[in-house]
């Protein structure tokens, strides 16, 4: 834990610090942002294009270009998973389970209780994943 916060007090401010990192408005930054930006990232210092008419635009231009290549470098993994939803009942309230695969194996679980304006869910035990899974028939390489 960080600052003895749990994680669910410290989740939506995390979230919004990981997407203004990784989305920046480059349309918004100046020319040394840009280029600051740029050359944090890149070790070959760019400079402008002596004939490039519209100098904010080609480092904003720059900035997005060395960001988009840094970016894959803050991945430590990417995994496509499968999500089915098997809709328990609808209205208020509503359930369902949402079991996740792989391709090969089960991999998680989520049961979903919402009512009018609130939701919650909770992960399932992944023995639990599989039994259900297996009570309804589903299956991750049978898509």
């Amino acid at each position: 834990m960080t600052d003895d916060k749990t994680c669910a007090e410290l989740v939506n401010d995390r979230c919004a610090s990981r997407i203004e990192d990784l989305l920046p408005d480059f349309d918004e930054m100046s020319i040394s942002r840009c280029r600051d930006l740029a050359n944090e990232y890149s070790s070959d210092n760019r400079e402008p294009d002596s004939t490039c008419a519209d100098e904010l635009g080609h480092w904003q231009d720059v900035a997005r270009e060395v960001h988009q290549d840094h970016a894959g470098e803050m991945v430590l993994s990417i995994e496509k998973l499968t999500m089915i939803k098997v809709l328990l009942s609808t209205g208020g309230p509503g359930d369902w389970f949402e079991l996740f695969h792989d391709g090969e194996d089960w991999v998680k679980g989520t049961y979903h209780y919402q009512d009018w304006y609130d939701h919650a869910s909770v992960y399932i035990e992944l023995d639990d994943v599989r039994g259900l899974a297996d009570l309804w028939g589903l299956y991750p390489d049978s898509e």
